[in-house]
């Protein structure tokens, strides 16, 4: 007679088992999804806050965002904008922050940002943009931009600097541009004030600066952007010791239209051998679908990431390419440059 009851009972505690079961995997299942999304990966992204967190910076994640942490003992320390969401309505971050510090600390501070290089005179916050050099010009390149700056009436005691940042935490493509001064005036406390120099409202860089003028020595024959010089009739003269060289099809797109679109098609992925007056240069590599110059050494895919610095004598000089793609022959080119006396 008690049977059926047994049975009812043994079937309503299967079931409260399978449902405690189930609602058990559905748990640590949404669990693991909270975290991935929101309690754990993505809030380690240095520069970008989480839904719950708040979006202000302070010393730790200023820190954490720049890979180099601000010392305890910094004084006066103010910071203005706002961490970045990522997200498909997400943003960029913004951020501008000054401090005081011993020249010590301030100096090995400076150290992490550009390479540790510093240009005296040079306010990269009262900078004049241009697309020539002038005497005391800097080169800036990088994220989609190449241009050229100076500073006017800045004393020697201010240095500063404006380059390309890149952080491989954030993503393997990802970089933008950073500015930052070293104001030595006062010799007991420097004082640091750094930028992050992007813009909401206009986020590339590339049409937020001039763009250096650019020669194409080769014309119609290949497709190569070089900056750093002047034409004065037929002649190409030497304006600035830094020579500049890309293939990338879009860096001037009015400019595609003046050339046969399909005469960098043989060359993706070629080799370039360089050479002046017969002197190899590194080596580089028209790389990918965008045909970007690249040093053979780098795998960036940034713009303007070939260049060549020398203390250039003066009188005539001959760049020759020898250009090999993947399958097929080589390509041999050359043009001659003035470096002016």
């Amino acid at each position: 007679m008690n049977a059926p009851k047994k049975r009812k009972s043994s079937m309503r505690s299967a079931i409260l088992w399978t449902l405690f079961v189930i609602l058990c995997t559905l748990g640590l299942y949404l669990a693991v999804l909270w975290f991935i999304f929101y309690g754990g990966f993505k809030s380690r992204i240095p520069g970008f806050y989480d839904i719950g967190e708040s979006n202000l910076w302070n010393r730790d994640n200023v820190g954490y965002f720049l890979n180099a942490l601000l010392p305890d003992e910094i004084q006066d320390f103010t910071v203005q904008g706002e961490m970045g969401q990522l997200g498909s309505y997400g943003f960029l971050p913004t951020l501008s922050f000054s401090f005081t510090a011993s020249p010590d600390v301030a100096e090995a501070f400076v150290s992490h940002f550009c390479d540790g290089v510093l240009y005296a005179g040079f306010d990269p916050f009262n900078s004049i943009n241009s697309s020539v050099p002038t005497s005391n010009s800097i080169l800036v390149r990088g994220n989609g931009t190449i241009h050229y700056a100076s500073s006017k009436n800045v004393p020697a005691s201010t240095k500063g600097n404006r380059c390309v940042r890149r952080d491989e935490r954030v993503g393997p493509h990802a970089h933008w541009l950073e500015e930052f001064v070293l104001d030595t005036g006062n010799p007991d406390r420097y004082m640091i004030s750094y930028n992050l120099a992007y813009d909401p409202d206009n986020p590339v860089a590339e049409t937020r600066y001039p763009r250096a003028e650019v020669i194409t020595p080769l014309g119609d024959r290949f497709r190569l952007y070089v900056t750093g010089f002047s034409m004065v009739g037929s002649t190409y003269f030497l304006r600035y010791p830094t020579i500049c060289m890309e293939t990338r099809g879009s860096v001037y797109i009015w400019d595609n239209f003046a050339m046969n679109p399909d005469i960098m098609k043989p060359f993706t992925d070629a080799t370039m051998a360089i050479s002046i007056d017969d002197l190899e240069q590194p080596p580089a590599i028209i790389s990918g679908r965008w045909l970007s110059l690249r040093p053979a050494d780098s795998d960036s895919t940034d713009f303007w990431q070939y260049c060549l610095t020398e203390d250039w004598e003066p009188g005539t000089h001959t760049m020759k390419l020898i250009v090999t793609p993947p399958t097929g022959e080589s390509a041999n080119f050359e043009w001659t440059f003035v470096v002016p006396d």
